[in-house]
């Protein structure tokens, strides 16, 4: 028999501690730089958009089954998709939803044991043993529960990306339309504002020549000053409105994307392009809208962590060899390790877990409530501000423009004119402002109506 001797185990005990550390590397360290985080958010929208988007597109499928607006800037879509900061943190959720089924449900650790004697002393020696999670290896309970809940996370987590992405188009669109919208109404103040400053300077001359009294000009003049304050207001909505862009699609500022100017954003209202529809069923916005996928599958989460709870009711069963080292011989032995849970210690954790995926149920059934309660809120005013666009917007523009035009003519030949020109520009500023109103009114219902309405089924005819 080989003699055992204190230079082999002490080997082996350096080739274990090497193989541990080796083990228990860390990853490389991330460390914050300002000029690699100003370098990132610059060069956002240039060669890595393809393929910021394809990750998102290749998760939630939002290119086959998400309509696009025709008012809507595909660029703007796509950045969205690529950069918006709720879909750059559903990405990572995803993936480390997905880096937790590496090593869901592995086995337990491997044990190891040594008990080391007094090498010098006649017949004493060293006990060494190891062991394994049976059930582990074997993928029975809890390993199979715990596996179960990482991949009902994953699924989860795709849901929230789907969800998160399609509110965040939305958002983009809406700030897209109300700053085309300013945009147009700005325009519209600005020709009025020459006009009244050039009508303006007539009935100055004619106070000047005697033809008018002190009243009719100070009028006037007020509400020209009124008129550019609301200029001013407007031009001050659409700054704000361009950081609403900016957050929406995750660009920075000045980024050619932006430039673009969205002429058609209020076109093609009313017309059932873009995905509107509004003859779609509440029962069907469990199978279409991503909130209540999402709601389905964080309750199919609960679940499953309701089973993880319930299988830390099972015993654990662990399976060894055991070697007795003495000098003049090698003994050795089967090991069997048993432990039992204590009576009634998973009853909170398992009531807990019951509560939790009732409420789970609750939530799935709010939310539904609720999107439902959107749905026809947003079908209702869609009908409204399609009605006015059709009916009223377009009379109300064209009236106060004719008679615009006729007060001009009119104060260019008499100055008693001056009295009534102050309300005729009032009724045109109102009437100027309203085509463009009731086209963004119109707009954004639509764009409530499809988010409301939810995506295409998968396979579904489009």
């Amino acid at each position: 028999m080989p003699r055992f001797t204190s230079r082999g185990p002490g080997g082996l005990a350096r080739l274990l501690v090497l193989s541990l550390l080796a083990s228990c590397a860390s990853p490389a360290p991330d460390p914050v730089d300002d000029e690699r985080i100003v370098s990132s958010v610059r060069e956002r929208g240039g060669d890595d958009l393809a393929s910021r988007l394809e990750e998102t597109l290749a998760e939630t499928g939002l290119d086959r089954r998400a309509p696009l607006a025709p008012s809507f800037a595909p660029a703007l879509r796509d950045a969205t998709l690529a950069y918006a900061p709720g879909v750059r943190r559903a990405r990572r959720e995803l993936e480390a939803a997905r880096a937790e089924t590496l090593s869901a449900g592995s086995p337990g650790p491997l044990g190891a044991s040594a008990a080391v004697g007094d090498l010098r002393a006649p017949g004493d020696g060293a006990d060494v043993g190891g062991s394994f999670d049976l059930f582990g290896v074997l993928g029975l309970e809890p390993s199979a529960a715990a596996r179960a809940l990482a991949e009902a996370r994953v699924r989860a987590a795709v849901a929230g990306l789907e969800d998160v992405a399609w509110s965040s188009l939305h958002a983009t669109e809406r700030a897209f339309v109300r700053r085309a919208a300013t945009t147009a109404r700005i325009a519209a103040l600005e020709t009025l504002a020459g006009e009244a400053r050039e009508d303006l300077a007539r009935i100055a001359a004619y106070r000047r020549a005697g033809l008018l009294g002190e009243g009719p000009p100070a009028r006037a003049t007020a509400f020209v000053a009124r008129l550019e304050r609301d200029l001013e207001n407007e031009r001050e909505s659409r700054a704000a409105l361009e950081d609403a862009l900016i957050r929406a699609t995750g660009l920075p500022p000045a980024h050619p994307l932006l430039e673009e100017t969205g002429s058609s954003a209020l076109e093609h209202v009313g017309d059932g392009s873009g995905g509107i529809r509004l003859d779609l069923a509440p029962e069907s916005l469990l199978r279409r809208l991503p909130a209540l996928r999402r709601a389905r599958l964080e309750h199919a989460g609960a679940e499953a962590r309701l089973r993880v709870a319930a299988a830390a009711r099972w015993p654990q069963l662990r399976l060894g060899s055991r070697l007795a080292l003495r000098p003049d011989t090698v003994i050795p032995a089967g090991l069997i390790e048993l432990s039992l849970p204590f009576p009634g210690s998973q009853d909170g954790p398992i009531a807990v877990a019951e509560a939790a995926r009732a409420r789970s149920r609750e939530i799935l059934e709010d939310t539904w409530l609720a999107s439902w309660s959107a749905l026809e809120s947003a079908r209702r005013r869609t009908v409204i501000a399609r009605r006015r666009l059709a009916e009223e917007a377009p009379e109300i523009e064209a009236s106060s423009a004719r008679a615009w035009r006729a007060m001009r003519a009119r104060l260019a030949i008499d100055p008693a004119e001056t009295k009534d020109w102050t309300d005729s520009l009032e009724a045109r500023t109102s009437g100027a402002l309203a085509l463009t109103r009731a086209r963004e009114a119109a707009r954004l219902a639509e764009i409530d109506l499809r988010e409301a309405g939810g995506l295409e089924a998968e396979g579904a005819e489009r």
